[in-house]
């Protein structure tokens, strides 16, 4: 994931969540989209937009469901292919199941290998199937893995993912990766209520499987959990505030390594810091108990962060020392802040992280002599 879409994700899941609890502000800039979208909803060139992307995603749909069709039907072969009549491995399995010939061999192409309910559990092959009957796809599922990175292909993505998680909703290998694909798209669009049905869509999916440990599962339900609350009134963005943090807590407990994750807690924990008294207390007042923690409870998730991550996080690092000047330690804060002058941009946004950091050096050097 780029550091562009990190700092959107960040802005989503924790500003959405927290950042605006102020009440007065909050109803002002509820009443303002309300109106910027309806009037942007009765525009003919948004209209024309949306039926152009829905032709688009029917479009998509078909066509993954046409590959996936063909794609099931090689992965028989190649299984038939791959064991003798003893019932021992006799092929290798570096199979290119795209390009795999089956010439030479009796199989006809009507003929299939079929998977019992009581077996299948194959390390490295192309799937298995658990006590529960669901089935992870592999090969496939890596290779969506890698096409992720590229954002051209969300759209792709998201509609071959889609159709896994209708014939397979309680796979929680697939189903994490659809919440991801989910996030993905919603980020790209612009239209408010096609970002709602993206984000909506990836929450309910993960939803029924909760029950499973899982940390990639908990942590993009929590990324999700973060989005979705900038669409509840004030009292559901608090209360979405809570699962925000009880499932990246979970993540975190399965993950602990996982330096993204201990951005987000770090995150949280520092624009919660940002509440004013009177914010918090109006809030506390009107719609229940804000989330409660101090600059000083983010620092150790933003140096973990700093630790584990293995390429600069622009926007950690800036936290990271804002947080210790926060709490009066002038130098550690500089020294931090003073990193992100030797660390390349390549982005608006991480250019717009350096120029911050500038404007802080200039204001706290001073401090440390």
């Amino acid at each position: 994931m780029s550091t562009m879409q990190n700092s959107n994700l960040i802005a989503a899941a924790v500003g959405a969540t927290i950042g605006v609890i102020s009440v007065a502000t909050v109803f002002i800039y509820n009443r303002v989209m309300e109106r910027q979208q309806h009037s942007a909803m009765n525009s003919n060139i948004d209209r024309v937009n949306r039926k152009v992307a829905e032709l688009k995603a029917e479009l998509e749909e078909l066509r993954a469901q046409q590959a996936n069709l063909q794609k099931s039907r090689k992965k028989r072969l190649v299984k038939r292919q791959v064991y003798s009549n003893d019932n021992t491995y006799t092929g290798t399995e570096d199979v290119d199941i795209d390009t795999y010939s089956i010439a030479g061999t009796d199989i006809g192409d009507e003929e299939f290998f079929d998977c019992s309910d009581d077996e299948l559990d194959i390390e490295n092959g192309l799937c298995y199937r658990t006590s529960e009957g669901t089935i992870s796809e592999n090969l496939e599922l890596l290779s969506l893995d890698k096409d992720s990175e590229d954002h051209t292909l969300h759209s792709v993505i998201y509609h071959k993912l889609k159709t896994l998680v209708k014939e397979h909703p309680d796979d929680v290998e697939i189903v994490w990766r659809f919440a991801r694909s989910c996030y993905h798209c919603s980020i790209q669009v612009n239209n408010s209520e096609r970002q709602k049905e993206y984000i909506f869509e990836g929450c309910d999916a993960c939803e029924h499987l909760l029950h499973i440990s899982h940390g990639n599962l908990y942590k993009w339900y929590a990324i999700l959990v973060g989005v979705k609350s900038k669409f509840l009134p004030t009292k559901g963005k608090i209360e979405y505030g809570y699962l925000f943090k009880e499932y990246v807590e979970k993540a975190l407990e399965i993950n602990p390594h996982d330096s993204f994750l201990h951005h987000l807690m770090g995150r949280f924990k520092f624009e919660v810091s940002e509440l004013s008294w009177i914010e918090r207390k109006v809030a506390s007042t009107l719609f229940g108990e804000v989330p409660s923690a101090t600059y000083q409870d983010a620092i150790p998730h933003f140096e973990t962060a700093e630790k584990l991550s293995q390429k600069p996080h622009h926007e950690n690092t800036l936290l990271l020392g804002k947080s210790y000047i926060a709490v009066g330690k002038y130098q550690e804060g500089v020294s931090w802040l003073s990193r992100l002058e030797e660390i390349p941009v390549n982005t608006d946004e991480e250019t717009r992280v350096q120029g911050e950091a500038r404007k802080l050096l200039e204001k706290y050097s001073e401090y440390c002599t």
